[in-house]
This record gives structure tokens, C-alpha cells and sequence, in this order.
């Protein structure tokens, strides 16, 4: 299983520890939340899903901010209002699913 992924480092647990969850945004001086950071969003939160491991904590690297936010470049392209709503919608159905996991998690921010 890749633990490395573009945008998000899993460090796995130690002695049956949490799993810790590193977003470091690729190509960015902050750490903004894309299509493409939420589509490994997805992926890892399916995998913490089926795994189910003692905790997660989400953290950034130091000296790092954890997340500054949407970028607000993709809602230029955006077709229409349409488009926005579904990205908005799919944004708050991933965190949810953070928040219904199986294990607790931490911010550490």
C-alpha cells in the first residue's frame, strides 16, 4: 500500500500506535486544499476506513501551515454555480467522513 502520496505523507504507527497524516501541499508555499489534495483525501480516508488503526493525527510538516483554505484558483474555472456547489458539497461530504471514522483523530496543529 503507497504510504507516500503528492500531497499527504502516511507515517505509519509505531506499536500499535495512531497513524500520523502530514499534508504538505506539492508545489505551494501554503498548504491550500485542491481537487487534487481532496482526491488523496478520499483515497486515505477510504483506507482509514478499512483499516481502522488505533488514531490519525493530521498535522503539517514544521514550520508549516496546516491548510490556508480552498484555492480559490479553481473557483475561477469553474463552469458555473452549478460546479461550485458540487465541489463545496463534496469538500463538506469528505469531512464528514473524517468525522464519522472508526478510529479518533487529532488535529495538531
Amino acid at each position: 500500500m503507497n504510504d507516500d502520496y503528492r500531497h499527504w505523507r502516511w507515517r505509519p504507527a509505531a506499536d500499535g500506535g495512531p497513524v500520523t497524516l502530514l499534508l504538505e501541499v506539492d508545489g505551494r508555499s501554503v498548504n491550500v486544499l485542491h481537487a487534487q489534495v481532496l482526491d488523496e483525501l478520499e483515497a486515505i480516508l477510504e483506507r482509514l476506513e478499512r483499516e481502522a488503526p488505533a488514531g490519525a493525527v493530521w498535522s503539517s510538516p514544521p514550520g508549516r501551515a496546516f491548510a490556508a483554505g480552498a484555492d480559490i484558483r479553481e473557483f475561477a474555472a469553474l463552469a458555473d454555480a452549478d460546479a461550485a456547489r458540487a465541489m463545496l458539497r463534496r469538500g463538506q461530504e469528505l469531512f464528514a467522513r473524517l468525522q464519522r471514522l472508526p478510529c479518533p483523530s487529532v488535529a495538531a496543529l
